[in-house]
């Protein structure tokens, strides 16, 4: 959507999708079943990609033609939270 208030105005509204990169540090241990001590057995670092959808809302001033500035900028936010899917994760034995 494109939008023009006034003369010098120009409003422009866009849908952005944003890829993104998800990374979940993990360590893993088991409990010693003499002791009841846990024992570390390994970590993962597993990373997925995600892609967000956002709209964005950019307001221009000043000459269209030669130097408008972007005045305010908006960006509307679907969710505050996320669900991401790592798949099977396992200690790293490396």
């Amino acid at each position: 959507m494109v939008d023009k208030p006034e003369e010098d105005v120009l409003v422009v509204e866009a849908e952005v999708a944003v890829t993104i990169a998800v990374t979940a540090n993990l360590r893993f241990s088991i409990v010693d079943s003499i002791d009841k001590d846990e024992v570390p057995i390994g970590s993962a670092s597993p990373t997925t990609e995600h892609v967000l959808n956002f709209k964005v809302i950019l307001t221009f001033e000043g000459d269209l033609a030669a130097d408008a500035e972007v005045v305010e900028a908006e960006v509307e936010v679907p969710k505050t939270s996320m669900y991401v899917d790592f798949g099977d994760v396992g200690p790293d034995w490396d």
